[in-house]
């Protein structure tokens, strides 16, 4: 905020308008004919979905010269989205197996992230959620976790969904038959 030209002392008020509330940034008196300042200041996760249309409103009141000044910008507002890999210890398991699942959460400078991971789930091939975890913290942007297949377990692929990050991964549940051969020794 840069402002210019006020007499001995101003009033500042700085809000951002959103779809459900309104929140004073800044409200302060500005002494002196200038002031400029950057400011960093938190604001509430989009109202519905990953995205927001807000409005910010600053207002500059000067009483000696009874002059009010009001601009007013529109901003997109975007949800912070971790981001995270996912590695199983084998591309595929049989039933009854227990499949290890590590994940590697990062933020958006790519540096290992200690967010809350609200929901992790795994589904069969047939869609069903067969496992769960929900508010895990990772540590030092690592979470390890296991889970033990059913020996009667569907097979095919399975999806592993972190969706706080909206990463999805899979791993395949295969029936190991061994094949069958004739050794014929001749004499």
């Amino acid at each position: 905020i840069h402002v210019k030209g006020t007499s001995k002392s101003a009033q500042l008020k700085v809000m951002l308008q959103l779809t459900s509330r309104k929140d004073i940034l800044i409200d302060q008196t500005v002494l002196g004919p200038e002031l400029f300042r950057c400011t960093d200041f938190q604001v509430p996760p989009p109202y519905d979905g990953s995205e927001e249309v807000a409005r910010v409103q600053v207002t500059i009141e000067d009483p000696e010269t009874r002059t009010l000044i009001v601009d007013s910008k529109e901003v997109l507002l975007k949800r912070v989205v971790n981001r995270a890999l996912i590695l199983t210890d084998k591309p595929s398991y049989k039933p009854g197996d227990t499949v290890k699942i590590q994940i590697a959460i990062f933020d958006r400078k790519f540096l290992p992230s200690t967010a809350k991971v609200l929901l992790l789930d795994i589904q069969d091939p047939n869609s069903r959620h067969i496992a769960q975890w929900r508010d895990q913290i990772p540590q030092q942007g690592i979470l390890s976790l296991s889970f033990n297949l059913s020996p009667l377990a569907a097979l095919g692929s399975y999806i592993i969904n972190v969706e706080d990050t909206r990463t999805t991964t899979s791993f395949l549940v295969e029936q190991n038959v061994l094949q069958k051969f004739e050794v014929l020794i001749l004499s």
